[in-house]
């Protein structure tokens, strides 16, 4: 039982990771399909 629990924590915690990592490359692709350019220092879209 707290294997299935561990297992299942772990699962959702890889998702979510997942998908906070996928949102931010949507979010750089969009701006550099735009024409603009991706500051990964301040993770902002500049001229776009």
């Amino acid at each position: 039982m707290k294997l299935r629990f561990l297992l299942g924590l772990l699962l959702i915690v890889g998702a979510s990771s997942a998908v906070l990592w996928l949102r931010q490359e949507w979010k750089i692709d969009s701006c550099l399909d735009n024409g603009g350019r991706w500051n990964y220092s301040l993770s902002v879209c500049e001229g776009a």
